[in-house]
């Protein structure tokens, strides 16, 4: 009875799954079925939050403006916006001061040291942070050899007349409205600051950045971010030139900052107990927690107060992104495997509820047999996109099985659903799950899995084995390739305003120049943009070169997607060429997404944090990477110019081009063709930007797949 149950289901299972294969082939863009050997496990593991934790030396306040009674210089009471508080310099070598705002041309500081004398700033520099084609803009003070202490600064809000330079005006007068200024009016500030509703009284960013090594070291303490569900951070003190141990009985005060989407702050007090997954009682590692009421985007920020080994006071501050998720997506435990007669595969069926009709999945899980022993061997990884339904479907080739010398029972390993949005994990199911087969299924499983054996047939990994069944039109494709127009698909990055690779068109052959101007794209809506973009414009054949994010769409497409990139042979030159891509995120990229409530313009794209660019690796094939190409460039390495952007530079670790960091561009597996010196990610950089290299056109035009 037992048996004829589980036959039963299977067979149902074969009708649904017939019916999902359909509505897949009637989907747009034909989705890979993904594939390869155990000795891939790892690849394909989620990463552990701790392997993405960020270091900072800096500490992040906003600026808000209140009006206030001050006098003037001469004597008289005026109405001033300013914000003052206390601020902590522990470095004896240097500090920069960094305020960023739309009001900048308005706003100015005063700084005094820990006993009240007024501290003359230097002239500014005018900095900028990248945020795509657009520069949000601040003003940075470099203060040489400062006494550590708590000092206290104002920001004050000012109108001098044109030509005057308010920072020496005010450094010459110990006061706050020099004669000559007027103080800013709320017009003013509210003409110059967008988004006022979403500001709550936020009037600019202060970065104060220490020239010291001790850092703050922080991570998240999940990946799974889910309403109703606790998550927060693991931050300590660590000296950035030893490792990442904490330092001892230097922080006297942990607080965990959280920005929630609708734009109220919560605080709360981070323990070092021992009791909030925090390690041991005492040694120097504090964690903070919280439980999000809705999903979206929080800002989360770990504040670190103490005093050093010195005695000198310090304040770290670091930031992350946490996306949440409003989701009840759950696997029943019930898999069922079918066969696919006409190209010896299996289907393999999980069961879910709670899905969203309207989302996609990246499906993963592990695939074991059982070997002669009785024991368990490993067979094959698979993977896939799916939409959301009852029956979610995987596909093994019977090679893999055949490789492994398996037999039935089978059973699904390390099974993981993610948001392909977010790539945040949704389901995580370590335990097996057993596979029901049918009887008849299961004897040709066996037959077929022996044939392949005895006669050799599984001795090497094919395309079709890695990648799925390719649709007819693509079958074609690779059979007729030659014979068809190759275009080369010329990707720009995040929130252009105008595809960069235009600039230098004639340097470029067959070249295509897809733009949606200003937009920030999640990386998979972004990889169907330039999909939808060649089949409006009938290209059925292209190779892509990507600059910056559109490097990850070009590798997203090629991965996940069978497209007009899948018509090329070995000898046709190469498929996927990115520059100055950041294939594992960007360490500024939570700093920046603050910066960018208060700029407004293009809204942040959350794909570039570190933590979503290791969720995206985790889906990115060995086979895939084989075929991407790499160039990478950075500052040049001298003492007075070694930066593209002055406060970037402050962010980012050593050896970046103002966005990219060298140490985090490479996709493991890929090729990287050069790392160059002397070119920076933005126009507005201390050296040109990379994409207006000539040299480097003319080489990814030679190169490129045709």
């Amino acid at each position: 009875m037992v048996a004829r149950t589980a036959s039963l289901v299977a067979v149902v299972a074969v009708v649904v799954a017939a019916l999902l294969v359909a509505e897949a082939e009637a989907t747009k863009h034909a989705r890979k079925q993904l594939a390869g050997p155990p000795s891939e496990f790892a690849r394909h593991a989620l990463p552990s939050p701790q392997g993405q934790a960020v270091t900072a030396r800096s500490a992040l306040y906003y600026v808000g403006l209140n009006p206030s009674l001050q006098t003037r210089e001469d004597g008289e009471n005026d109405l001033v916006w300013t914000w003052e508080r206390s601020i902590q310099i522990d470095s004896p070598k240097s500090v920069s001061l960094s305020l960023f705002t739309p009001a900048a041309p308005v706003l100015f500081m005063h700084l005094y040291d820990p006993n009240g004398k007024r501290v003359h700033l230097p002239s500014a520099d005018k900095v900028f942070w990248e945020n795509g084609d657009e520069h949000d803009t601040g003003k940075m003070f470099d203060i040489k050899n400062p006494t550590p202490g708590t000092y206290t600064l104002k920001v004050i809000g000012l109108q001098f007349p044109t030509g005057v330079d308010g920072q020496a005006a005010l450094n010459a007068c110990d006061c706050i409205v020099p004669k000559g200024a007027k103080p800013a009016t709320n017009e003013t500030l509210e003409a110059l600051m967008p988004q006022k509703q979403s500001r709550q009284g936020r009037h600019g960013l202060l970065m104060l950045w220490n020239n010291a090594t001790e850092s703050a070291w922080t991570h998240l303490t999940t990946y799974d971010a889910k309403v109703g569900e606790e998550v927060g951070l693991i931050a300590r003190m660590v000296d950035s030139t030893v490792g990442a141990n904490a330092i001892p009985d230097v922080v006297n005060q942990a607080t965990l900052e959280v920005v929630y989407p609708d734009g109220t702050i919560h605080s709360d007090a981070m323990h070092d107990d021992g009791l909030h997954g925090d390690g041991e009682p005492d040694d120097g590692e504090f964690a903070g927690s919280f439980k999000p009421t809705m999903p979206g985007s929080f800002n989360v920020q770990a504040h670190l107060v103490g005093t050093n080994d010195d005695g000198a006071p310090f304040v770290r501050t670091s930031q992350h992104i946490i996306r949440v998720v409003d989701s009840n997506l759950a696997l029943t435990g019930h898999v069922t495997g079918s066969i696919d007669k006409a190209n010896s595969r299996m289907t393999i069926n999980v069961n879910a509820m709670g899905h969203a009709t309207d989302s996609i999945y990246r499906l993963y899980s592990q695939v074991w047999g059982t070997g002669a022993d009785g024991k368990a061997v490993p067979v094959a990884w698979v993977s896939t996109l799916v939409d959301g339904a009852a029956w979610m479907a995987l596909e093994l080739d019977l090679k893999w099985v055949a490789q492994a010398k398996a037999t039935a029972p089978y059973t699904l390993r390390d099974v993981l659903v993610q948001d392909i949005e977010t790539m945040d994990p949704l389901v995580v199911v370590n335990d097996p799950l057993n596979i029901i087969i049918a009887s008849e299924h299961e004897r040709y499983i066996n037959a077929t899995v022996d044939h392949l054996i005895r006669n050799k047939l599984a001795d090497e990994i094919t395309l079709e084995m890695r990648q799925g069944v390719a649709p007819r039109h693509i079958a074609e494709l690779r059979s007729n390739g030659s014979a068809v127009e190759s275009k080369v698909m010329m990707v720009h990055g995040y929130c252009a305003s105008t595809n960069p690779w235009e600039t230098n068109a004639q340097y470029l052959d067959n070249a295509v120049f897809p733009l949606r101007a200003d937009a920030s794209m999640r990386t998979d809506e972004f990889a169907n943009f330039v999909l939808d973009y060649a089949e409006s414009n009938g290209i059925n054949k292209f190779s892509c070169i990507g600059f910056s994010q559109g490097g990850m769409v070009c590798t997203h497409i090629y991965n996940y997607y069978f497209s007009a990139m899948d018509g090329f042979g070995p000898d046709d030159g190469r498929v996927v060429q990115t520059l100055a891509t950041p294939m594992q995120g960007n360490t500024g990229a939570s700093t920046g997404s603050a910066l960018i409530d208060l700029f407004g313009g293009c809204p942040a794209n959350e794909d570039l944090t570190k933590e979503a660019a290791a969720l995206w690796l985790t889906g990115i094939t060995t086979e895939t990477a084989s075929q991407v190409y790499m160039i990478t460039t950075q500052y040049e390495t001298s003492w007075v110019n070694g930066y593209c952007s002055l406060v970037m530079n402050l962010v980012l670790q050593s050896h970046n081009d103002g966005a990219t960091e060298r140490d985090l561009a490479p996709l493991p597996g890929a090729t990287l063709v050069t790392h160059d010196f002397g070119w920076c990610h933005t126009v507005d950089s201390k050296y040109p930007v990379s994409w207006s290299n000539v040299e480097y056109i003319k080489y990814l035009n030679e190169h490129a797949a045709r």
